[in-house]
């Protein structure tokens, strides 16, 4: 039996679970009256999520994108910010955070800002996630930072959106061919250990 073990572990090596993610937006050009922002999407390379990871740079490679303020008139007030993982070891799912973009007169100057508080089945962030939105998909949660103030200064136009993965994701329904590969390797396995018996009686 303990060779059996032995030769399945062998046969069948565990690896770490990665994520890596794309965003994009939906509808990409929003805002309220007097102030445009084209919403950008992100492009993350694989990373390990067991212990959680904040994107909060400025790069399309370090955040969830960015919302970049133009002369022009938007096509309406709710971005939706659609995250789209690949997962090896775990099903993957779209994850939709819909920010609503509003204006205060704040000191006598017109301030703008996205606010993600409103997304369906999302809670508050806790702890080291206190200001961001949570939401849970598959064992995996995703965060937003839930409000973001929009650049709107001639400098500098860009505002990168900070977010957060962490978890491991539930076991995947495993591909026709991988389960062939898996029962064909069981097979061999169970082959060698007949063999072997056989032997030890002759």
């Amino acid at each position: 039996m303990a060779f059996v073990s032995g030769a399945l572990l062998t046969a069948l090596p565990a690896s770490a679970t990665t994520i890596s993610f794309v965003t994009s937006g939906s509808p990409t050009n929003v805002g309220v009256a007097g102030a445009d922002f084209t919403y950008m999407g992100a492009s993350v390379a694989s990373f390990d999520p067991t212990a959680g990871v904040f994107f909060n740079g400025t790069t399309a490679a370090t955040s969830f994108g960015d919302f970049s303020f133009s002369n022009g008139t938007p096509t309406s007030n709710v971005a939706d910010v659609k995250i789209t993982p690949t997962i090896n070891g775990g099903a993957a799912a779209v994850v939709d955070f819909n920010g609503t973009i509003s204006s205060a007169v704040i000191g006598g100057q017109t301030v703008y800002s996205v606010n993600f508080s409103g997304t369906p089945g999302t809670v508050a962030g806790t702890g080291a996630l206190a200001g961001y939105t949570e939401l849970v998909s598959n064992g995996v949660t995703y965060a937003v930072q839930t409000v973001e103030q929009l650049n709107t200064g001639t400098l500098g136009k860009q505002t990168w959106l900070s977010g957060y993965i962490q978890g491991v994701p539930g076991p995947m329904t495993p591909e026709p061919a991988t389960m062939a590969t898996t029962g064909l390797a069981l097979a061999l396995v169970g082959f060698a250990a007949a063999r072997r018996k056989a032997k030890s009686k002759s």
